[in-house]
């Protein structure tokens, strides 16, 4: 035992001996110390010097901050990366805004003629939250467009921005966006969805039928459909033909002849005028005048949503759907295109816009875009928990569990943009009773439904106004006690 308890002992020595010869050296150099690593070397002496060891404090550098256009401190953007989506099969079959879903694509490489002001949103200055789809005028400013004013309830007036240009690629080869394009791009919808009388003859019969049964009746004046037929004639006609669609009076006259005959019953002479109940009036290189038959609150964005295109590619290429020839202005250019599989986006390098918030940094940031069609829900929530895609939307029913399984992942609350009612009918009983409605709606428990069934994911009072559009919504607890209780 007491030699094992030797031998252990003296190994032991050695082994303290061989660490000490390898401890790290330290030199000091103006009062401060730093660790540097040398070489283990052998030693006649046993012998070592230890001097007082002090650590360095390191400090942990953060992101560059800069100021945005509010005097807050936001982190420097960085370029490069790639950003990731999901659509569904149908949202990435067309380019052309001619298909309803063509809508989806446009929205990537185009620009609207007017956005909501991110600089006034939550980046921003937050005098909006601009969470919702849409918002009221007061909330939108101009994107393509410079700026825009509804007039009176018939008309809006439009400023296209300057200096903004189209890819350049063949056919357009980056030429100036001008009032020209917007004017085109109004026919051309217009024309080819048979919508020069309100899509199409059936419709173009009901729409002014109902029309003029109200200048019938006196609740129009007569003099308003005078003018009108005046100016279609004087301004829209001739411009329709400049943009090189065949509106002849032949063919208005063979398209719509039920609905020439309603005017003719009446005295009006309407051969060879295209009975549009809208069209804009090109004032100069970047000014349009927008007219309307009817009255509208939102006559301002009767043209504001569209899309403006040139008309070099459909006269090279007989369409806009084919994403290795459509040309746009916005910050993203297809590359490439698998059909229910993705599309690839790369990035606009000479885009116009800037980032609202930051002027100095030109949009976009990435350097990709990519839109991949998944159609399982399942495959769908599982690339998003596992960070395949990049953004997306979570049904309210699985809020919860994504909070509980991906807390590193943001989010936020939206508003839903569809409301649920039950509409009953007043006429007959026991409907017809005020007092019958009133207790049929307090005995309806909406708190209940909202926190048990919608597990708090839902809000009660969104109808007839939601609280997104905070110009005209009154807040329950200010509204009068009988409509409170309700």
């Amino acid at each position: 035992m007491r030699k094992f308890v030797w031998v252990v002992l003296t190994l032991l020595i050695v082994v303290a001996l061989a660490l000490s010869s390898c401890q790290a050296a330290t030199v000091e150099e103006k009062g401060t110390t730093e660790t540097v690593t040398g070489k283990v070397t052998e030693k006649e002496t046993t012998k070592v010097e230890t001097k007082e060891e002090t650590t360095k404090e390191v400090v942990k550098q953060g992101p560059e901050m800069v100021k945005n256009i509010a005097g807050n401190l936001v982190e420097k953007p960085q370029y490069g990366g790639t950003i990731r989506y999901r659509v569904l099969p149908h949202q990435a079959e067309h380019y052309d805004p001619l298909w309803w879903d063509g809508n989806n694509a446009q929205a990537i490489i185009n620009d609207s003629l007017t956005a909501a002001p991110w600089e006034k949103g939550p980046e921003g200055t937050g005098e909006y939250l601009l969470n919702y789809s849409s918002y009221d005028v007061t909330q939108y400013r101009g994107e393509l467009l410079e700026s825009f004013e509804q007039t009176d309830l018939f008309s809006c007036d439009y400023t296209l921005r300057q200096g903004v240009h189209f890819w350049n690629k063949p056919p357009v080869n980056g030429r100036e966006v001008t009032a020209d394009d917007m004017v085109w791009s109004w026919v051309r919808w217009g024309v080819n969805l048979q919508s020069a009388s309100f899509w199409g003859p059936d419709d173009a019969y009901t729409f002014w039928n109902n029309y003029l049964g109200r200048v019938d009746r006196g609740d129009i004046p007569a003099s308003r459909v005078t003018t009108w037929l005046s100016d279609l004639e004087t301004y829209w006609l001739p411009l329709l033909e400049a943009t090189g669609f065949d509106m002849s009076k032949e063919d208005v006259t063979k398209q719509f002849p039920a609905v020439i005959k309603l005017f003719e019953d009446r005295g009006y002479d309407v051969t060879g005028i295209p009975l549009y109940g809208s069209f804009p009036r090109k004032i100069d290189k970047y000014n349009i005048h927008f007219m309307k038959l009817e009255a509208d609150i939102e006559t301002w964005n009767d043209m504001a949503s569209m899309w403006v295109l040139p008309h070099e590619v459909e006269e090279v290429y007989g369409t806009f759907d084919d994403w290795q020839t459509t040309v746009a202005c916005g910050p993203w250019m297809p590359s490439d295109y698998v059909r229910d599989s993705s599309s690839t986006y790369d990035r606009n390098p000479n885009y116009w816009q800037h980032d609202p918030t930051l002027p100095d940094y030109q949009l976009p940031y990435a350097d990709k875009l990519i839109v991949l069609v998944i159609l399982d829900d399942s495959t769908y929530y599982a690339a998003l928990r596992t960070a395949k895609i990049d953004i997306g939307t979570v049904v309210w029913h699985k809020v919860e569990t994504f909070k509980e399984t991906s807390p590193e992942m943001l989010f936020a609350e939206t508003p839903p943009t569809t409301t649920h009612t039950v509409s009953v009918r007043t006429d007959i009983p026991p409907f017809n009773d005020v007092r019958v409605r009133r207790a049929a709606m307090l005995a309806i428990d909406h708190p209940a439904m909202a926190n048990e069934f919608y597990e708090g994911n839902a809000y009660v009072y969104l109808w007839p106004i939601q609280p997104i559009f905070p110009t005209v919504f009154t807040q329950p607890e200010d509204l009068p006690e009988d409509v409170r209780e309700l």
